[in-house]
């Protein structure tokens, strides 16, 4: 706590003597930003023994199969939706927990998808709000019909049209960033929300694991990605992104702005938080399954996945189990093609 308070203070005296609003917060961002990678192999230490040995003893498998039992007709025993390793800890029932984030999930037609990434992240969320817009290719079932099994999850339609390109829009409820600030508004001030996509499929384990690592109020954890992409049944890959678009952090001076990119207008995410976590990959995301984004040929910059494990790759970035061709395949297949 000392040496936030030593970075905030110091940050405070240099920018005093820039006038420039936008090189003023930059500055500050440098000096007071802490970027803090937790390799694989550390990660476990983050957790209690007696909890991580619960966890480790389980799979996610474990989790998706007792899930999909749940049935509407004959609905889960009180403030027991669903079951997972969050169950392995009393400290995930407590509503302020970085343990127990709310999903912070927007969905517009991603029918191919949706069903099974919701499926996947269950065994590490207890709660969410699904927003949705615009859909028209049954996704809005998909995700009425999830809520109803799940009812700590909250089903958010947005009553307005989004349009990104091209501008000029018709109003700001059209903008993308005011669909985030109403989405986001269902979730309870101070309380942990994690921002998730549907065209992923999560490793609950390896994600309920990275909530540990925020340690303050004022921490952020950020989610790496790799996208994939499947042609004639071999795995593409491009690269490692350490994005910074999946934060976990809490709902307090959490903002959306609008922000033009290549000519739409999209939203940029600002927050207030000082040290910036970061573990091993989490997850598979598939983008060009997505009917915006749609292709059968593997994108320009994609490699086999056999090519990329012979480039060699950073191991505490990357669990080598994760790049099992047959594994993903596996994955893969079970979404709704």
């Amino acid at each position: 706590m000392f040496e936030f308070y030593l970075r905030r203070i110091c940050a405070e005296f240099l920018s005093a003597f820039i006038f420039d609003r936008i090189k003023k917060r930059e500055l500050r961002k440098k000096i007071c930003d802490k970027h803090i990678f937790v390799p694989r192999e550390a990660l476990d230490s983050y957790i209690p023994t007696d909890v991580l040995s619960k966890i480790n003893a389980s799979s996610n498998e474990d989790f998706i199969q007792t899930n999909k039992n749940i049935s509407i007709n004959t609905p889960p025993p009180q403030h027991k939706t669903h079951h997972g390793f969050f169950d392995f800890d009393p400290d995930s029932k407590n509503p302020k927990s970085r343990l127990n984030p709310w999903g912070y999930i927007r969905v517009k037609n991603e029918v191919h998808t949706l069903a099974f990434s919701l499926e996947s992240l269950l065994p590490a969320i207890q709660r969410g709000v699904i927003g949705y817009n615009d859909c028209t290719d049954g996704s809005e079932e998909i995700i009425l019909d999830f809520c109803a099994k799940h009812p700590s999850f909250l089903p958010v339609k947005y009553p307005y049209e989004i349009q990104i390109s091209p501008p000029p829009h018709k109003s700001e409820h059209n903008k993308l960033y005011k669909y985030y600030e109403y989405v986001l508004a269902k979730i309870p001030k101070g309380e942990w929300f994690i921002k998730l996509d549907v065209d992923h499929i999560y490793d609950a384990k390896k994600l309920y694991k990275q909530f540990y690592l925020p340690q303050k109020a004022h921490d952020l954890l950020y989610l790496s990605r790799i996208n994939f992409h499947i042609y004639k049944d071999e795995v593409f890959v491009d690269k490692l992104h350490e994005a910074k678009d999946q934060p976990l952090l809490r709902n307090k001076f959490v903002s959306f702005l609008p922000l033009m990119l290549d000519g739409c207008l999209i939203e940029e995410m600002r927050s207030k938080n000082t040290n910036y976590y970061r573990s091993e990959l989490c997850q598979y995301h598939f983008p060009y399954i997505k009917q915006s984004r749609k292709q059968t040929l593997p994108p320009e910059g994609f490699i086999p996945l056999s090519e990329f494990k012979k480039l060699g790759f950073d191991t505490q970035k990357i669990d080598p189990k994760m790049l099992e061709e047959s594994h993903i395949l596996k994955l893969y297949y079970k979404f709704n093609l």
